[in-house]
């Protein structure tokens, strides 16, 4: 568990009540107000990011990764195509070369010139087959290691897609339990605010009666010291009685 850091802030007296009185309804104690001011927190940054914030990253975020897919994609086909052509025009360029010269040959009259075109056309044919066999071998090679890099991409991207969903939802469950535990606080202080505004018109209301009886008495007292020693206490207590009323 990460250590606490110990700060000093500034509030109002009466905020410090009220988080104490939070504090130790949601907590336990008082002292734990340190637990109200980082739920307080989380739940107001629950409040602040939308759902529709995260989808939205999370489909830029993929779209990139596509984009990006397709480019090679489209540079490996474009480089095979610019091979090929190269291959072919150099392949022909030296059948026709071999085709000249041993026609060149037989129009000269050169001995065997017939065997020796025959024997030109196989090498070229086996130069040719030779050339197109080790292009595909290295094609083939080429095309193998950049499916796998691209394989490998597209498993890193899927699992950062999935660790991505996996983030969202916990962070939604997260604002969803924060905003539930934020509607449950709302509600035990308004509560408590209640619990509070009926204890308070309680106290005000027995202060009242207190202060009634207390005069009572003393306007009783002061009718029995003043009276004279032929009044009789049962007499004085009814006069005052119908004078200032019953307790």
């Amino acid at each position: 568990m990460t250590a606490r850091e110990k700060i000093s802030v500034r509030l109002d007296p009466e905020i410090v009540g009220l988080g104490r009185r939070l504090a130790k309804v949601d907590f336990g104690s008082e002292q734990k107000f340190g637990m109200l001011i980082e739920h307080a927190i989380k739940s107001y940054n629950a409040r602040q990011i939308k759902s529709t914030d995260v989808e939205g990253i999370l489909s830029e975020t993929e779209s990139a990764l596509i984009n990006r897919l397709e480019s090679r994609f489209d540079d490996m086909s474009k480089r095979t195509i610019e091979r090929m052509a190269g291959l072919l025009f150099t392949n022909t360029f030296d059948t026709v070369k071999q085709s000249l010269l041993v026609e060149q040959l037989h129009r000269v009259g050169v001995k065997n010139a017939v065997q020796l075109q025959s024997e030109a056309y196989k090498q070229t044919t086996d130069i040719v087959s030779k050339r197109y066999k080790e292009f595909g071998d290295s094609l083939l090679f080429q095309q193998k290691s950049q499916i796998y890099e691209l394989t490998k991409q597209l498993e890193e991207m899927e699992t950062n897609y999935k660790k991505a969903h996996k983030q969202w939802a916990i962070w939604e469950k997260s604002t969803t339990e924060a905003r539930a535990e934020l509607k449950t606080s709302q509600t035990k202080n308004k509560q408590l605010e209640q619990r509070i505004q009926q204890l308070e018109s309680t106290v005000a209301r027995q202060q009242l009666e207190i202060n009634r009886v207390r005069k009572w008495s003393q306007n009783l007292v002061e009718r029995i010291g003043n009276a004279g020693l032929m009044d009789r206490p049962k007499k004085l207590l009814e006069t005052h009685i119908e004078e200032s009323g019953a307790l």
